[in-house]
């Protein structure tokens, strides 16, 4: 004999029912289902807008257009070193991302042409200690340059760990939020 089912809830958002669950109605249980496009008709469209596509293999973009954008967020928890949650962020910005297509916009689908622009939000009190350096060697590819502004988080992590390197006293970790943008090829005469 099977175990009765639970009961099922529903989220419900609104006027005074933020974070309340209720049983779902009717109404609630009801999906309305809309179909997707095809994967290969939104590579069409990609195409057509970034392109036509040249002799070489590879494909021509708008050389502003931007091509990709990924964010990705890295901490520090111990140590207080903007850089290494820097470096985090945007490893996390490409942990899950493959762009197959890529290559067709690039010319002769060459990714060294491709230019990356990386900005990361680093809390004020860390943005001077950031190795823009490191950051970019982050990137395998392309003409990267690294940006450092003004965001992310400083907040206690809880513990000082001086042997994580965490400074005397000082439980901060910091928190890092990176955008990464991908754009074709600067156009001839531009950067």
């Amino acid at each position: 004999m099977r175990a009765p089912t639970p009961p099922a809830f529903v989220a419900t958002t609104g006027s005074g029912l933020a974070g309340r669950f209720h049983p779902p109605t009717a109404a609630a249980s009801v999906r309305r289902h809309r179909p997707r496009r095809p994967a290969a008709a939104a590579a069409g469209r990609i195409m057509a807008t970034a392109g036509s596509s040249s002799g070489g293999g590879g494909g021509t973009a708008d050389a502003d257009a931007i091509l990709v954008v990924e964010i990705g967020t890295g901490v520090d928890l111990h140590g207080q070193d903007a850089t290494v949650a820097a470096v985090r962020a945007c490893k996390d910005a490409l942990t899950c991302t493959s762009l197959p297509g890529l290559a067709r916009l690039l010319p002769r689908g060459d990714f060294s042409t491709m230019r990356v622009g990386v900005t990361v939000g680093v809390p004020p009190a860390y943005a001077a200690g950031v190795d823009t350096a490191a950051v970019a060697a982050v990137f395998p590819y392309g003409t990267v340059t690294v940006e450092v502004v003004d965001g992310g988080l400083a907040t206690p992590s809880g513990v000082v760990l001086p042997d994580q390197r965490d400074g005397p006293g000082d439980d901060t970790a910091v928190v890092v939020v990176a955008a990464v943008h991908v754009r074709g090829p600067a156009a001839a005469g531009g950067e």
